[in-house]
């Protein structure tokens, strides 16, 4: 069934945490909350069993499990954290972005000096003209971290600023033009530092 690496990886946590004291309710709730996303009480815990198709304790085994590696964790590479950050806060920026893709460079062109010129808006082209899914959305892409992007076009993003638009540029085939609509620098907030945890 494709399942034997989660398996033995599994058994890896339940090996390492076999030593650890059990994490208290609340940290359970906390954790099955970050899972459902929205507050969770302890009478609460059937009902998401049940949406999860699992019975109430075997939920509970799971969140008591994964509470107590990210503690193991924590206590192996907390140290790291901080210089992890700083290496992979590049990759870890995110962007709001829109583009337009055709597949003919003196349409992209044209597509671009329309812009230029304001005869036209980016949402307007892009449902008209580009040539994937993202021209049912008027262009958007939507957010993501750069290292998720396709290298050419996260490179450009980085050398551009909030609501301008590049110039067309080949990627993959097509002649592409960038929107940038916002960047969302990371911080290490709680969740880039359990991220990091996990991964290291």
């Amino acid at each position: 069934l494709g399942m034997l690496a989660q398996y033995k990886y599994a058994c890896a946590k339940r090996s390492v945490c076999k030593n650890m004291p059990p994490p208290g309710m609340d940290e359970i709730l906390d954790y099955v909350s970050s899972l459902v996303g929205a507050k969770v009480h302890e009478n609460d815990l059937g009902q998401v069993a049940k949406i999860k198709n699992i019975s109430e304790q075997q939920l509970i085994s799971y969140a008591a499990l994964e509470v107590s590696y990210l503690q193991w964790c924590s206590n192996q590479h907390e140290s790291k954290v901080n210089s992890v950050f700083i290496q992979r806060k590049k990759d870890l920026t995110k962007f709001s972005y829109s583009l337009i893709r055709v597949r003919s460079e003196s349409l992209s062109f044209e597509l671009f000096h329309r812009l230029e010129a304001r005869e036209d808006s980016f949402i307007e082209l892009a449902s008209n003209f580009s040539e994937g899914k993202e021209s049912i959305a008027g262009g958007y892409i939507g957010e993501a971290e750069a290292s998720d992007i396709v290298d050419a076009i996260a490179e450009k993003l980085f050398t551009m600023e909030e609501g301008s638009v590049s110039p067309p540029f080949q990627v993959e085939g097509f002649w592409v033009i960038l929107r940038l609509n916002q960047v969302i620098k990371p911080s290490l907030d709680e969740a880039i530092r359990k991220r990091i945890l996990l991964e290291c």
